[in-house]
């Protein structure tokens, strides 16, 4: 199957977004083809005219030469084109082969043959070596087993062409691996796949061609073996890249100046009492990974990195600390106040700010206006009489905020668009700008990089760096190895529910990169030690 997308724009009225303005895009059978870009460059906008989940306001979209028009995600289906969204939509409550043959066609009438279904599923799973087994509620599905899942659901409606947008943004170094020698196999069957991504590096290691998107414009398209990081970035961003970097190391994204690093902050010679201390922490909630005795402490003023996979404890511990999942047994306490199983609400109001990784299901109402996801935790800093009932919110104030946050993003739009009508790079922007307004003591980062260009990521650092110097504290949960030892002075090693490893971060840059590949193998399982770490370090 041979794809073109000719000359496209698409023009969102709602609120007045040229999201994209004369795009090209060209996919081959048997072939990888990576699309990158900044932030709102027009990457899932593109993707989602060709899935049949958007329309385009005018262009072409000719297969194997001949004109096709997508009015639904349903059309594209029976041309054999599918997508893999960012957080896969399964259905909760579901099996894993229930969900995938609930949008397969057949005859009027004829009952569904529920054994034949499950042996298919299972079948199509074992052949492509997923792993996956077909009786599993969808709800108990890891991350990167939900996108296989999603991938077998496809598989079953015999795409020719499969479209993953961000697959590797949570998972691990080995899954990241995996998810690669899958699409290498998928490419070698004759499938065409497009592969969205912000890692360039993984970018460069696994597509054949590689095409970059600046404001809604195809500027260039390379092979990936005639290219590097840096052009890459150049072409992303045009005259705004003189602020990056490409990497002389192995890390994955283009990485600031020194002078622009975060400062690392080793735990002072003379005691501190901890901002916040977890002891004894027990977790046994039903869909969630155990914790098993867990206790760590983070000291004011630090980044406390915690690494791990979110199925092995990370997921559970973010939201057990941050009042979601009340503990079987232990101590949560933030600045002295015993917090264990008494909500978010109380998290907050004892001093802490919380970017989720849960973005679209915890962070922000997709439905409503963005004005309102962006100012939903600071109603009360903008009451005009405090004194007297009722009171009434300073509407004109409200939006004064909320534009000034907009635009700290850099970020153009109307107050009154959905958060939907965002990408979900600029929705990470506009929460963690959220979230730093909030001047809290503790702010909770949770895979905060994610869906981030490298503009976003220099716009993320330059926020902690400040907040840090105003006297912040940092808990960070990331998967990304890079992106911790990048922003952490210390880091905990999460795995089966247990803290498996805990050291300092060296201040010397030289030295980071060298603790990585310990600190991966400690997320795996595959071992590692403090012992070994000064070793490598020594």
């Amino acid at each position: 199957m041979d794809i073109l997308l000719r000359n496209v724009t698409k023009y969102f009225p709602a609120n007045g977004v040229q999201a994209l303005a004369g795009a090209h895009f060209e996919l081959r059978a048997g072939e990888i083809h990576a699309l990158v870009g900044e932030n709102g460059a027009g990457k899932s906008t593109l993707m989602h005219i060709l899935a049949g989940q958007l329309e385009m306001t005018t262009g072409e979209l000719l297969i194997d030469g001949l004109p096709r028009v997508f009015q639904s995600p349903r059309d594209a289906l029976q041309a054999r084109i599918g997508m893999v969204r960012q957080h896969p939509g399964l259905v909760p409550g579901f099996t894993c082969w229930e969900d995938a043959f609930l949008g397969i066609p057949r005859p009027a009438l004829l009952p569904l043959d529920r054994h034949l279904a499950r042996q298919r599923f299972q079948e199509l799973s074992d052949r492509w070596g997923f792993d996956l087994d077909a009786n599993v509620k969808t709800e108990n599905l890891t991350i990167s087993q939900r996108q296989k899942a999603s991938i077998v659901t496809l598989l079953l409606h015999q795409v020719q062409c499969i479209i993953l947008d961000e697959p590797t943004a949570v998972l691990t170094p080995m899954e990241t691996e995996r998810l690669f020698a899958l699409l290498r196999k998928l490419r070698s069957d004759g499938k065409a796949i497009v592969f969205i991504s912000h890692k360039l590096e993984e970018t460069i290691a696994v597509a054949d061609r590689i095409t970059v998107l600046r404001q809604g414009k195809t500027v260039a398209t390379r092979r990936s073996t005639e290219t590097n990081p840096g052009e890459l970035t150049a072409l992303m961003f045009g005259d705004a890249v003189d602020r990056y970097q490409p990497e002389k190391t192995e890390p994955a994204e283009p990485v600031l100046p020194h002078s622009m690093m975060l400062p690392k902050t080793e735990p002072s010679p003379k005691p501190k009492e901890p901002l916040l201390q977890v002891e004894h922490l027990f977790v046994n909630q039903k869909d969630f990974a155990y914790l098993r005795d867990l206790s760590f402490s983070v000291l004011p003023g630090e980044v406390y990195g915690i690494a791990g996979v979110r199925d092995s404890g990370l997921e559970t511990l973010e939201l057990t600390v941050t009042g979601f999942i009340k503990p079987l047994r232990g101590t949560i306490r933030l600045q002295g106040i015993p917090l264990q199983g008494r909500g978010p609400l109380a998290f907050r109001n004892a001093g802490a700010a919380y970017v989720s990784a849960d973005r679209l299901g915890k962070a922000l109402a997709l439905r409503l206006p963005i004005i309102d996801s962006l100012m939903v935790h600071a109603h009360r800093r903008f009451v005009k009489n405090r004194r007297f009932w009722p009171r009434f919110l300073d509407l004109k104030a409200i939006r004064y905020r909320a534009g000034e946050l907009m635009s700290l993003c850099g970020i153009q739009g109307r107050l009154e668009s959905p958060a939907e009508a965002f990408s979900g790079g600029q929705l990470q922007r506009l929460i963690l700008a959220r979230e730093f307004a909030e001047e809290a003591s503790l702010l909770v980062l949770a895979e905060p990089g994610w869906g981030l260009d490298a503009s976003g990521r220099a716009l993320l650092q330059e926020r902690l760096s400040k907040y840090l110097k105003d006297g912040g504290t940092v808990l960070l949960f990331s998967t990304d190895v890079d992106e911790l030892l990048r922003l952490s002075s210390r880091i905990m090693v999460l795995r089966d529910g247990q803290n498996v490893l805990e050291l300092v971060v060296p201040e010397d840059q030289v030295q980071r990169p060298l603790i990585k590949p310990q600190i991966s193998a400690a997320m795996v399982g595959t071992g590692t030690a403090k012992e070994e770490i000064r070793e490598v370090l020594a």
